[in-house]
């Protein structure tokens, strides 16, 4: 017999099926066997021969087999290693039977335990040639006891409990973010001290030592941490809790705050990250602009200040902000240029309603081309119960917005301001209430700008603006702006109402009263108006060239007025035919159809002491009408009314009256014929005398084309 293989270990996969398990090494006896299984938790335990297996194949060389019991369960391991007892129980005499089976026997088996060390020397930790450790070839090493000096080898367990003992007691390499480094994700990354990347912003919790309960003071500690975080140039984070403030927080606005933390002082709150809430910054005559006017309590002296340090919350402020201002006198105040909000920006004084005077006013004292309230590039303001006074120049505004601002006035009041209220370049103006009064404008609107000035609440009055005393205009639309002005009233202007450069503007249940020169004047514009209400006015409207005024509410068309005469013309001295005046020419091909129709007023006076004055249209050569004085009269005042109406292209009849002193004199009407789809047509204005020592003398004349 011979030991032919140098394997004393074979290992098997266990799968809950497999009981037989052959292995190709030699082995002597059954009991030369240890059979070890390893279950799917990865528990070993050593299994006993006859209870969990038998063995075939003892002295056979080329092995034998494991036969267990019953199956394995699966995934598991079953090792059978050889594990011999190491003595020599065979003795050899001289001179006694060296039988060859006898010797083979014993160097079989002392072959068996040297393959047995190797066996184990191949488990054992091993030093590589050459090197100065131990190799364990990635497996596990375990049953460690804990290390003792500082060279020893350690344990998990001992580890952990290391780790944990240097964070309780705060101290250690371990518990300092200086020596653990930080590596950012992605391509050239720097890796940085822990500590220094949690420095990028601080926490005032850090600074607070006193509870955080809403109800203990944590002064000292916000204080400290908004210092510290402004020496640093970084952010402050305030977690979620509420901070109980005493007093002015120093440098507040000069830090950017993040958080949900709120800050609490008295009664009132500050919310650090104001998206659906709101904040207040609070002014009064009595404060200081080193305070933070997060209170009452602590309010900033000027508007201006609460309005720069708004501006330090960020490019976008969410949320509602106010500037609230206590009853007083204050300094103009500009707001910062192009601060944006999702909602409007409050500057308010305490609540007084329309129409009383508000309580808290801003004074422009006297400045020759200043102004009270600016805002530009794209502000959204709202002012309530503020007064503006007292900026008297040419060129002085007491409210304004400029550049794509959108302002709310409620209940806003002006004062001996040249211009109340100016809204320009494709800003939003929109009022409610307020009185606007003694100045030269009242309201300014120009440039593609939105207004919506007086709300139909109630359809009254009571609650809409009033503008008065203005001795230019009270409200003045230009320059492609459209909108709405309903339940105000004008009073005491030179004129109340102007629309010029192509604006619309929409009248609901206005008074437009005492306006020393119109109550409305549109050039170039156009006007709808239902409900108004106009009385003693120099004249109700003006409307000069390529005005167009529908009243909502009835079935007359809309009137746009094409031409207009408006310096004084005299005729006299000669008794032949003469043209006075082309103020219109009329299109060709536009007036063809029954639709159409032109309208002609003249006035002035009639001196006709000799003879018979005849004022009259003619288009082109073609004599459309005219109307004669009647009997002899001197000075007196008289308005000639043509009317032309459309048949078809060539076929019209025309209608005219002449009042003199009030009393119509003259109502004729003919047919005419002319071919309007040729060509333009000039509308001519002629007078006749015939005595050359009477005269004509024509003051205005207004043409329009309705339908």
């Amino acid at each position: 017999m011979t030991v032919n293989t140098i394997s004393s270990i074979a290992e098997f996969d266990t799968n809950g099926v497999t009981t037989n398990f052959p292995f190709y090494f030699k082995f002597l006896a059954n009991e030369d066997l240890v059979v070890t299984y390893v279950d799917p938790q990865g528990v070993s335990s050593t299994l006993t021969l006859g209870t969990h297996y038998t063995v075939n194949g003892a002295g056979n060389d080329q092995g034998g087999s494991i036969i267990t019991i019953s199956a394995l369960a699966g995934p598991g391991q079953l090792i059978a290693s050889r594990e011999m007892d190491a003595f020599q129980l065979t003795s050899l005499r001289n001179q006694g039977k060296f039988l060859a089976e006898t010797h083979e026997d014993v160097f079989d088996k002392l072959t068996m335990l040297i393959q047995q060390g190797f066996a184990k020397i191949g488990r054992a930790l091993l030093r590589p040639f050459g090197k100065n450790y131990y190799d364990a070839e990635g497996r596990q090493i375990k049953n460690l006891g804990d290390p003792s000096l500082a060279q020893d080898a350690a344990t998990k367990s001992f580890v952990q409990q290391e780790i944990a003992d240097l964070l309780q007691i705060g101290s250690g390499s371990a518990n300092n973010a200086a020596n653990v480094l930080y590596v950012p994700n992605g391509p050239g990354q720097i890796p940085r001290p822990v500590q220094v990347r949690l420095r990028d912003s601080f926490s005032v919790r850090d600074y607070i030592e006193s509870p955080i309960d809403g109800t203990t003071s944590n002064q000292a500690g916000i204080v400290s941490a908004v210092a510290a975080a402004l020496a640093a140039g970084a952010d402050l984070y305030w977690p979620a809790g509420t901070y109980v403030s005493t007093e002015s927080i120093p440098g507040f606005h000069d830090v950017k705050h993040i958080g949900r933390g709120v800050i609490k002082r008295g009664a009132y709150t500050f919310k650090i990250t104001n998206r659906a809430q709101a904040n207040s910054i609070y002014v009064a005559t009595t404060g200081s602009d080193t305070n933070d006017g997060i209170s009452p309590s602590e309010p900033m002296l000027t508007p201006q200040a609460a309005a720069d340090n708004l501006a330090k919350w960020g490019d976008f402020l969410e949320g509602a902000w106010t500037i609230q201002l206590a009853a007083g006198t204050y300094p103009p105040v500009f707001f910062p240029v192009g601060i944006q909000s999702r909602n409007f920006i409050g500057l308010s004084g305490p609540s007084v309603g329309h129409p009383n005077v508000p309580t808290a006013i801003i004074d422009g004292a006297g400045a020759a081309n200043g102004s009270c309230i600016v805002c530009s590039e794209g502000v959204r303001l709202a002012v309530r119960n503020v007064k503006v006074q007292n900026v008297t120049g040419t060129l002085s505004i007491g409210i304004s917005a400029t550049k794509a601002c959108d302002i709310y006035l409620d209940n806003a009041h002006t004062q001996d301001c040249y211009s109340g209220v100016q809204a320009t370049y494709n800003s939003r103006l929109r009022v409610k209430g307020g009185v606007f009064s003694d100045g030269a404008i009242g309201f300014g609107v120009g440039t593609s700008c939105g207004y919506s000035i007086g709300y139909a609440a109630g359809g009254t009055r009571a609650g809409g603006p009033i503008i008065k005393n203005m001795s230019v205009v009270g409200v003045k639309i230009s320059e492609l702006s459209t909108g709405h002005l309903d339940y105000s009233t004008v009073d005491n202007c030179l004129v109340g109402v102007e629309l010029t450069q192509w604006c619309r503007m929409n009248n609901i249940g206005n008074e437009i009263k005492n306006c020393t020169k119109a109550g409305l004047r549109a050039t170039a514009s156009i006007f709808t108006q239902a409900g108004d209400v106009y009385s003693n006015n120099g004249t109700n409207w003006l409307f000069d060239s390529y005005s167009w005024l529908a009243t909502i509410g009835t079935d007359s068309q809309g009137a746009l007025r094409v031409g207009r005469v408006k310096n004084q013309i005299t005729h006299t001295g000669t008794t032949s035919k003469t043209i006075l005046a082309t103020p219109f020419k009329l299109p060709a091909s536009y007036f063809t159809d029954d639709s159409k129709q032109l309208r002609i007023n003249i006035r002035g006076v009639l001196n006709a002491t000799a003879g018979v004055v005849t004022v009259g249209v003619d288009f082109g050569t073609i004599v459309m009408q005219g109307v004669a004085s009647a009997g002899a009269v001197t000075g007196a005042l008289f308005e000639a009314e043509f009317i032309l109406d459309a048949k078809t292209s060539a076929t019209q009849r025309t209608y005219a009256r002449l009042i003199q002193n009030t009393t119509i004199v003259r109502q004729q009407a003919n047919d005419r014929a002319f071919n309007a789809a040729v060509a333009a047509i000039a509308v001519n204005i002629v007078g006749t005398l015939s005595s050359a020592s009477d005269s004509l003398v024509i003051d205005s004349v207004d043409v329009e084309l309705v339908g």
